[in-house]
């Protein structure tokens, strides 16, 4: 039954997503508004079990009457939020009464489901990392220095729980082995010891994530990664495992075309209560004929937004071939629920080895950086009647513009936006951490324009993204 659960729930998912929050950025708020909505249902116990650094209450919530207690937690790390997502999925899951009903009373009956979402909120507020403390918490299980990190050991001393999974999001950027996949989603069952020695309770978390290995494999094969076991003194999932708890973690990259990670949320929610379901029936035999060990290793820094291959460039008068990959940074901006994109050369040679989420294979094509165009735009509403198709096919990927047309540091336009006393000071060159502003030549004409670092669509004046810089705002 375990594995066709997995697959149900895939099938079945519209019906349990929480549609009002879609993307990664939202408020905290936004999380206690959809606690707060499961108060109609008894099975449902919700706690307040602290408060963060600047006084936002932590909230627990509590589901199932089983002896096996599982406990989750998630965005310890503030702009990691895919898997506080897939809660709230999996809560409008369990407050559901349909045809998983046999299932949900059992899970009912045999497990105890306690969840702690968002677990540092002033970081998730301001979409970073680290607490407002400007301490990483998943690395304060020992001193236990923030008030948060205190609340998560607080639950494991009073709960005991059998199994904990840990929660998070990694770079894109990583690789699934040696594979051309990215880690769509890793694991770890961290190791509680230099040794790396391995009792009940760290095989019983190597079972389960054998388990969803095995599932994923038939969804995404090839997109799972796993992390090196080193054990770290100061980490939480370490600890939680030395503690006695079979620690899993689950975090979820990159996947093509999935931005906001809405098809990983997906795939987490199935995912933990597949095995949820697992655990309550057999957890030390879960996955005994696909082994841990077979997951491979994370490979850092194999994937760019954007891989231009085998382009020419030409510097002193020389020409030669490269590749060039392409990075695009999240920038925060305004109340940090929103953000533009700042992208740049990564690296630059030979990435034969390397992979793009977007590839763009130039054919020995020259690429040289874009041009400044001459008039000067006053206002946004000289912007909006500019004609940029005509200025993109002809190299210019900037124009000049005066204080009232630089409204922030990004615009909707496919151009950059340079103030007038920032033109001279631009550089036009291809470089590591340069900006990726480019034309690509074939004889005299323009085949591709890049702004920003994204491929320019001729057909389209709006792209979506916050596409140009604003140089000079």
């Amino acid at each position: 039954m375990k594995k066709e659960f997995f697959f149900k729930l895939l099938d079945a998912y519209q019906r349990y997503h929480h549609s009002a929050i879609s993307t990664k950025r939202f408020k905290y708020e936004q999380i206690i508004s959809a606690i707060n909505s499961l108060t109609t249902n008894q099975r449902f116990f919700i706690e307040k079990v602290g408060y963060s650094f600047e006084e936002r209450t932590v909230y627990l919530v509590q589901w199932g009457q089983g002896d096996t207690k599982i406990l989750l937690w998630s965005q310890m790390h503030g702009d990691e939020s895919t898997a506080t997502r897939a809660l709230l999925d999996v809560w409008k899951f369990l407050d559901a009464d349909d045809d998983f009903n046999e299932i949900r009373n059992d899970l009912f009956i045999k497990t105890t489901l306690i969840f702690i979402p968002v677990l540092n909120p002033d970081g998730a507020n301001l979409f970073q990392r680290r607490t407002v403390q400007g301490i990483d918490m998943n690395r304060d299980a020992v001193k236990l220095q923030t008030p948060e990190a205190r609340i998560l050991k607080g639950a494991i001393d009073r709960f005991n729980p059998e199994f904990g999974f840990n929660l998070h999001d990694q770079s894109p950027y990583y690789a699934a082995g040696e594979s051309p996949f990215p880690a769509s989603i890793s694991f770890l069952a961290p190791a509680y010891n230099h040794a790396k020695e391995i009792n009940t309770q760290r095989e019983n978390a190597m079972s389960v994530i054998g388990f969803m290995n095995n599932l994923l494999q038939k969804i995404i094969p090839g997109h799972v990664g796993r992390y090196d076991d080193t054990f770290n003194p100061r980490a939480f999932g370490d600890n939680i495992q030395k503690w006695g708890t079979s620690t899993i973690l689950v975090e979820s990259g990159g996947y093509p075309g999935d931005g906001e990670k809405e098809y990983l949320r997906k795939l987490n929610f199935a995912l933990l209560l597949a095995s949820f379901e697992a655990i309550a029936h057999d957890a030390s035999r879960i996955s005994i004929n696909h082994p841990y060990d077979s997951i491979p290793f994370n490979v850092k820094d194999r994937f760019f937004d954007l891989l231009i291959r085998n382009a020419v460039i030409e510097i002193a008068g020389k020409a030669f071939k490269v590749d060039i990959g392409i990075n695009r940074e999240e920038v925060n901006y305004y109340d940090y629920s929103d953000f533009y994109f700042r992208s740049i050369v990564e690296d630059m040679g030979d990435l034969a080895f390397y992979h793009g989420y977007e590839e763009l294979n130039v054919n020995g094509m020259k690429v040289k950086t874009g041009k400044c165009y001459p008039y000067r735009f006053e206002t946004q509403e000289d912007l909006q009647q500019a004609d940029f198709d005509h200025m993109l096919k002809n190299g210019y990927t900037s124009v000049v513009a005066d204080d009232a047309a630089l409204a922030k540091p990004f615009c909707d336009f496919p151009v950059n936006l340079v103030h007038q006393r920032k033109v001279k000071t631009m550089e036009f060159n291809i470089k590591p951490e340069g900006p990726a502003d480019f034309i690509v030549l074939e004889e005299l004409e323009v085949r591709h324009t890049i702004v920003n670092g994204f491929v320019v669509n001729y057909s389209k004046t709006g792209f979506g993204v916050k596409n140009g810089l604003a140089y000079g705002y």
